[in-house]
């Protein structure tokens, strides 16, 4: 539930969720895991779900989009969601989160 959640981490895509989620479930600690809420809309990155309101993100949440022109565009659209927002990044996927992107 996402009374729970201590964290909240957006993919641009479902298979890049399912990535993370099998990442996390083999090598993060049991607490991390239970308490990281992964998600992604279905529509690509230029999609917002309607649930994903201010009251939705009130916890820390991380964007994990792709760097190309679709992904810095749906991340900027889900950092104006809710000032509740209090850790957005934008970073590329590869390997699972290990290079930074630059949105300027």
């Amino acid at each position: 539930s996402i009374a729970k959640t201590k964290r909240i981490w957006i993919f641009e895509g479902e298979p890049d969720a399912i990535v993370a989620w099998q990442t996390l479930q083999h090598h993060a600690e049991e607490d991390f895991f239970y308490s990281t809420k992964i998600i992604s809309g279905t529509g690509g990155a230029g999609s917002i779900p309607a649930e994903w309101t201010e009251e939705f993100f009130n916890v820390p949440t991380t964007i994990f989009y792709d760097c190309d022109k679709a992904g810095i565009e749906g991340a900027k659209k889900i950092n104006s969601i809710s000032p509740n927002i209090k850790s957005a990044a934008l970073r590329a996927l590869p390997y699972l989160m290990r290079y930074e992107c630059n949105t300027a």
